[in-house]
């Protein structure tokens, strides 16, 4: 079974978890995005929680769990009990308030420590999502710290993903977009006929570093060189 490309933030009770699993038996947990965004009570209380029960030969990679509350006890990562994972990897876990990353079996891991605990997260990252605000978690900002899984080629929007593609449910594409932001000479519509030195402000629209840029000139509907 695949749980892949959602996202969910939940941030209404101190007693909550993100997605929590029990009696999971392979199961592939692929670029999904759930950001814990309420102060809660307990660790167990976690973004994702695989809780007492048996949980068997889970694939766990490009997903973000994030415990983005400043206060409290939540952690992004809960699993205790008979719960065996296959892959744990490529995975983003976050807490906002604390070093705590994942408990694993009686085993708790903080930012110094998480990366091979248990033999999971080789490849995973600690960081600060930039989403486009608490409710909406589309990303503002590029990381392509995934791996490509074949399965899920599009993200939760079906745009293709990119290689190596983000974590999480959103795939980022940067903009290019630039536009005359003012015509600042001449300043009149009409002028004697001599040549004029044409001043124009562009303004970068996109989210991409532009540096040149060309631009065209129409008198009276016909291009002129320039």
């Amino acid at each position: 079974m695949f749980v892949r490309v959602i996202w969910k933030v939940c941030r209404y009770s101190s007693t909550a978890c993100g997605l929590y699993w029990q009696y999971s038996d392979y199961w592939d947990m692929f670029h999904n995005t759930v950001v814990l965004d309420y102060p809660t009570t307990s660790n167990s209380y976690a973004a994702a929680n695989l809780y007492n029960f048996a949980n068997y030969n889970l694939d766990i990679r490009n997903n973000i769990f994030a415990y983005t509350a400043t206060s409290g006890s939540g952690i992004p990562f809960y699993l205790s009990g008979t719960s065996t994972i296959s892959t744990f990897n490529y995975n983003n876990l976050y807490n906002a308030s604390a070093i705590n990353l994942e408990y694993i079996n009686g085993i708790n891991y903080t930012t110094s420590s998480y990366s091979g605990g248990s033999g999971y997260n080789s490849n995973s990252v600690t960081t600060s999502t930039s989403f486009v605000s608490a409710i909406n978690p589309h990303l503002t900002a590029s990381a392509n710290s995934g791996v490509v899984i074949s399965s899920v080629p599009n993200d939760i929007d079906g745009e293709v993903r990119n290689s190596p593609p983000e974590i999480g449910a959103d795939e980022y594409y940067s903009s290019m977009d630039i536009g005359v932001l003012s015509i600042d000479s001449p300043t009149t519509v009409t002028f004697c006929g001599r040549s004029r030195n044409i001043y124009v402000r562009l303004k970068n629209y996109g989210n991409q570093s532009i540096t040149i840029a060309n631009l065209n000139v129409y008198i009276n509907g016909a291009l002129v060189s320039i």
